[in-house]
């Protein structure tokens, strides 16, 4: 794979002197960049190009060629690949368009092509991209206007799906002090795909943090496994994020798991950064590139007031917190300053303070705090110290050399004119952010990053069971397992369930209840009847033998009435548990495999929508995200004087479900709705649940 960025001979298919031949871009960039390898062009219309031959024929080129960039119609692929791969080529960029990106239709000539590079041991890049570029060698082989005029050689890399993201980004990192270090465009991922080019860009010295942008996912779980090796902070923009395509859900969960809802919550798994916006890839990669923040304590600095309040109120935001400052910071600032007029609280505002020396003993003094994770500052600054501006390149250069001592960033955000901060930016390689609310939320995404980055690793905890009683289980089913077949499964993994009977009559139901004792609950049992409240197939609260008679007669005509051709068993009766409704599921994701959710249960998981997802296995820290991260977790918590729920009884809950759809693959949608969570330290109970299994071959 070394031939992608380290070839020492290029071929480009395609070259002609035409105006609008864009395998002669191609050549234009790659002399422009300063590509120092050996450049054969191959094409038709001319004898030559740029001083260089174009050979007519791929037999003509002579030597070795480890990577060929194509740029000629699609139809013509299939024989180019079959030529280089007879002469020992082993990497190919496929920039030509006109696949399944079209239409279904091309499925077959991309396959045609994908099989003659898998005959000859050959990589591809692409088809319908932009290729790629390494600004350490000055290799540049997409067709959009590049030169070292226009690309700053850097330490942050882009690996995207679209070649006009990646192009954007290319433009906007080269116009930091972070620049380029490697650029792909993959297109279509017809062979390699993200896992397969990440581990590279791991592995590259030049390259610091990497930006990665996603519109499908491919080999999700391979993904996951490849991000979290990853000794490099990963920032993911996840386009095309619409539901997934409808379909007849079966469960809530199944409902719920958008395409979306899973991947995010992978990401999160795997420590790569989201950024919902393409600006966050650069204010984050200026953080990024600074030393790490490695705690939640922010220190702000301003000689305006009221970008101190928006300071505070974003730091708040983002889960930062802001220390009060010791007096020794507010000596600092007061022996260097005429008028004693800066204000001591964190965001310090340094008011009327315009002596350099008072702002960088100020600057200089919170840095050196132990309890200081990182630094905000904002100030004026212009070439010299008219109009107040006290901000100068030898304090600039000084703080930023302590920074790196310390090894504690300092993000700045100076109000000038434009012009002369792309200049300070330009002469001293000093990223700034325009707003001190970027700096904040970059900062707050760097100490996240650290933070998640430096948990000990966990194994997920696993239960002891019987495997081959399940799965005996599951084979003989049909589809769907009975509510007393799911809570079967359930128990044998760990998960308490409510007692339960099924009766097929009233008397049946009487004598059950009069045997666990009143209230109990009584609902409808029928495999054709997903949601059974909607059909009226639920009682409650029953007290006595004629409430369970009338229960019975009542729910069962419902059922049938509501849900005419269903076939009823008989209603399931149990004794009325009492606690906090939540809902735990899981399901087969066709990208990352099991996965399981929780939520408020009941009817609230349907209105609220309020979830959490994570990729199965699951250990216990992660778990306990999953508990804690819903919106409504208040309730959970204990509001209004009633007593916290047993979260950590609902973690272990969710571990054992999340073992259960690993261990067996067959099963599909599981729904564990609702789960009662009993008061902290009591546990809970599971009183219904749905198990759907892959239909028998």
């Amino acid at each position: 794979m070394r031939e992608f960025f380290y070839p020492d001979s290029v071929a480009i298919m395609g070259v002609s002197p035409s105006e609008d031949n864009l395998a002669k871009n191609a050549a234009h960039n790659m002399l422009e960049m300063g590509f120092k390898g050996q450049l054969y062009l191959v094409g038709r219309g001319a004898d030559t190009i740029f001083g260089l031959p174009i050979y007519k024929s791929i037999s003509e080129v002579p030597g070795h060629v480890d990577l060929v960039n194509v740029v000629t119609p699609a139809r013509t692929l299939p024989g180019i690949l079959s030529e280089w791969g007879e002469r020992g080529t082993r990497a190919a960029v496929l920039i030509t368009g006109g696949f399944t990106e079209y239409g279904e239709e091309k499925r077959g000539l991309e396959q045609e092509v994908l099989d003659t590079a898998r005959r000859y041991g050959m990589r591809l890049v692409g088809p319908n991209c932009q290729g790629i570029i390494n600004t350490e060698n000055g290799l540049c082989l997409p067709f959009i206007p590049f030169n070292r005029g226009i690309i700053r050689k850097g330490c942050v890399a882009v690996l995207s799906q679209s070649g006009s993201v990646a192009g954007m980004l290319a433009y906007l990192l080269s116009d930091e002090p972070m620049g380029l270090s490697k650029f792909v465009s993959i297109g279509n991922k017809l062979d390699l795909k993200e896992a397969d080019l990440l581990p590279l860009l791991f592995e590259d010295d030049q390259t610091e943090v990497i930006c990665m942008y996603m519109e499908g996912v491919d080999r999700g779980r391979e993904l996951m496994e490849v991000a979290r090796r990853s000794p490099k902070p990963v920032l993911v923009y996840k386009a095309n994020i619409t539901e997934a395509a409808s379909r007849i859900a079966q469960s809530h969960t199944a409902a719920l798991a958008s395409d979306t809802a899973v991947t995010m919550s992978a990401l999160r798994q795997a420590n790569m950064i989201r950024v919902d916006r393409l600006t966050k890839y650069i204010s984050y990669s200026k953080a990024l590139t600074m030393p790490f923040m490695k705690g939640p304590n922010l220190a702000v600095l301003s000689t305006f007031g009221g970008q101190a309040v928006i300071s505070a109120d974003t730091a708040s935001q983002y889960g930062l917190n802001l220390p009060p400052f010791p007096d020794s910071v507010l000596e600092a600032v007061t022996r260097n300053q005429r008028a004693k007029v800066a204000k001591i609280g964190n965001p310090m505002d340094l008011g009327d303070v315009f002596e350099t020396e008072a702002n960088e003993a100020a600057i200089v003094a919170a840095m050196r705090l132990p309890e200081i994770d990182g630094v905000v500052v904002v100030l004026p600054y212009a070439e010299n110290s008219a109009y107040g501006m006290v901000t100068t390149k030898p304090m600039l250069r000084r703080i930023r050399d302590l920074s790196k001592e310390l090894g504690k960033p300092v993000a700045f955000s100076m109000m000038s004119l434009p012009a002369l901060l792309r200049k300070l930016r330009d002469e001293e390689s000093l990223p700034y952010f325009v707003t001190p609310e970027d700096a904040i939320e970059a900062l707050a995404a760097s100490q996240s990053y650290w933070h998640n980055k430096s948990l000990p690793e966990q194994e997920p905890p696993r239960v002891e069971v019987d495997k081959h009683t399940i799965s005996k289980l599951l084979a003989g089913n049909g589809g769907k397992l009975s509510s007393l077949e799911a809570c079967r499964v359930l128990q044998a993994y760990g998960i308490p369930v409510a007692e339960a009977a099924l009766c097929r009559t009233p008397e049946e139901a009487v004598e059950a209840a009069r045997r666990m004792g009143y209230p109990v609950v009584m609902k409808v049992e029928s495999p054709d009847i997903s949601h059974k409240s909607d059909v009226g197939g639920v009682a409650v609260n029953l007290h006595d033998e004629e409430a369970v008679r009338q229960g019975y007669r009542s729910i069962t005509d419902a059922a049938a009435r509501r849900a005419p051709g269903a076939s009823l068993d008989g209603v399931l009766l149990q004794p009325m548990v009492q606690g906090r409704e939540v809902i735990l599921g899981a399901r087969q994701d066709e990208n990352f495999g099991p996965v399981v959710m929780f939520g408020l249960g009941g009817i609230h998981v349907e209105v609220l929508k309020d979830v959490s997802f994570r990729v199965a296995p699951i250990t216990g820290r992660e778990s306990r995200e999953m508990v804690r991260e819903i919106k409504a977790v208040r309730i959970l918590e204990g509001i209004r004087g009633q007593p916290p729920a047993d979260m950590d009884f609902l973690a272990g809950c969710l571990v054992r479900l999340a073992q259960l759809v690993s261990d067996f693959p067959e099963i599909q949608e599981i729904d564990i709705n609702p789960l009662m969570a009993f008061p902290e330290g009591r546990g809970g109970m599971a009183v219904d649940a749905r198990i759907i299994v892959s239909s028998p071959a």
